[in-house]
This record gives C-alpha cells, structure tokens and sequence, in this order.
C-alpha cells in the first residue's frame, strides 16, 4: 500500500501542473499552406508546357514497369529527352 500512495503523489505533485495542450490555429495553418501553393502550381505549369511524345512515354513505361502518370511525370522533369529520362531512373 506504500507505493501506490507514493505513486499518487508524485502523479498529483504541484510542481508537475499539466501542461496545457493548443489546437493549431486554422487561420495560420491555412496561411502556412497557401505559401507553398503558388510555388507548387507554377512549377505544375511548367511540367505541363514541356511537350512529351507518346511513344517515349511507352518506352519508360515498359522498360521500369510503372504507370502512364508516373513516366509523363519523369519525362515532364527531365525535359522531355527520353535519354535524360531513362538514366534519371538507373541512377
């Protein structure tokens, strides 16, 4: 019985008041978030101007197995040179 009596008063000790657990604040997470936004959705336009053809998309599909998005996207970032796309993948 000693040592649970010990036991309640160290867990209802003063010196150890609870601390007070805040929500984030919406107005400034949101804010947070939204500054990343433009920087996002003009790199998004960027990769959509580059110009990718269809059948090296297929290539990179085929050669490492991944899907149609997967290999625009690659291809997309690395300029649209098929050469630059590939290797991207083996380094």
């Amino acid at each position: 019985m000693r040592f649970a009596a010990e036991r309640r008063e160290s867990v209802a000790s003063p010196m150890t008041s609870p601390t007070k657990v805040m929500a984030p604040d919406p107005i400034a997470t949101s804010l947070c978030i939204a500054s990343y936004l433009p920087r996002a959705t003009t790199r998004e336009k960027e990769l959509a101007a580059v110009k990718i053809s269809a059948d090296d998309v297929r290539v990179i599909q085929t050669e490492f197995d991944v899907d149609k998005k997967a290999a625009e996207r690659r291809l997309r970032e690395c300029k649209g040179v098929l050469e630059a796309a590939l290797r991207s993948y083996i380094a």
